[in-house]
């Protein structure tokens, strides 16, 4: 939120001008169309498989975006069902409920085929 923001800037004792406001878009630009929001699950709530949507994005993300392979590879490993269920899904019940229209099959099914090497 913005006012977390500010907090924060006020607590480091740096501004944030139009080139921080520049980066953040840019950022936000490039992750929107595959970063799903914290708190949001709705997608969940319509996966015929009941794949943990949310948790393997997030942990996708750490993966590719914030280069923490081991933590998203033990993290997924933990979970109760992994992504393979989307590979061979065609309802795409979950990329409709999404509010921010992630394109969630193709994302969960491509990074689920990536990994599964390290799980044989």
């Amino acid at each position: 939120s913005v006012s977390q923001l500010n907090l924060y800037l006020r607590a480091s004792g740096t501004g944030f001008g139009p080139s921080d406001e520049a980066v953040l878009r840019k950022y936000e630009k490039v992750l929107s169309s595959n970063y799903c929001r914290p708190g949001c699950s709705l997608c969940e709530t319509r996966c015929p498989e009941s794949v943990p949507v949310a948790n393997i994005l997030r942990y996708r993300h750490y993966h590719l975006n914030y280069g923490q392979k081991d933590l998203a590879l033990q993290a997924y490993r933990r979970l109760h069902k992994d992504g393979s269920g989307c590979e061979s899904c065609r309802t795409r019940a979950c990329q409709l409920a999404c509010p921010y229209n992630i394109q969630i099959p193709g994302l969960v099914s491509e990074w689920h085929k990536s990994i599964k090497r390290f799980f044989v």
